[in-house]
C-alpha cells in the first residue's frame, strides 16, 4: 500500500467541502462548509496563539473563556460556506466573526463541524461527511 493513502495534511490544508443534512429531516440540503482539517497550519496555528494566550493569563481559562477559544479555533478553521440561509431565506455571507457568532449560537451545529475538522478520514481522497 502506498503510504501517500494516509496523507490527511494536504486537503487539510486547501479545505474540504462539508455537506449539511438537516438535522429534522435528514434531507440532504445545498449547504456546505468548507473546512481546515486538523492537520492544517491553520488549526495548529490557532491553538499555538490560544496555547501562549492561556499561558500569559497565568491561570487557567474559565469555562466560557475555553468555549470561547473553542469557537474562535472553529471559526478560524472555516474558510466559506454555501447556502447557509437566514430564517428569512436569505444566503448569510461569510465571515469568520460570523462563523464564530455561529458556533456560540448553534451547537448541533458546532458539534457537527467540530468532529468533521477532527476527522481524519474526511481528509482523504474524494471523502466528505454529513
Amino acid at each position: 500500500m502506498k503510504l501517500s493513502r494516509f496523507d490527511s495534511v494536504t486537503r487539510a490544508e486547501a479545505g474540504v467541502d462539508f455537506l449539511l443534512t438537516d438535522p429534522v429531516t435528514k434531507a440532504d440540503g445545498a449547504a456546505a462548509i468548507t473546512l481546515y482539517g486538523a492537520d492544517s497550519a491553520v488549526h495548529k496555528g490557532v491553538r499555538k496563539e490560544i496555547e501562549a494566550h492561556n499561558k500569559s493569563l497565568g491561570r487557567a481559562p474559565s469555562t466560557e473563556e475555553q468555549e470561547d477559544q473553542v469557537n474562535e479555533i472553529l471559526a478560524r478553521c472555516t474558510k466559506g460556506w454555501r447556502g447557509l440561509l437566514d430564517d428569512d431565506g436569505d444566503e448569510i455571507p461569510f465571515s469568520q466573526a460570523k462563523a464564530k457568532e455561529i458556533y456560540a449560537a448553534y451547537p448541533e451545529f458546532k458539534d457537527r463541524v467540530s468532529v468533521f475538522i477532527f476527522t481524519r478520514t474526511n481528509f482523504f481522497g474524494n471523502a466528505s461527511g454529513n
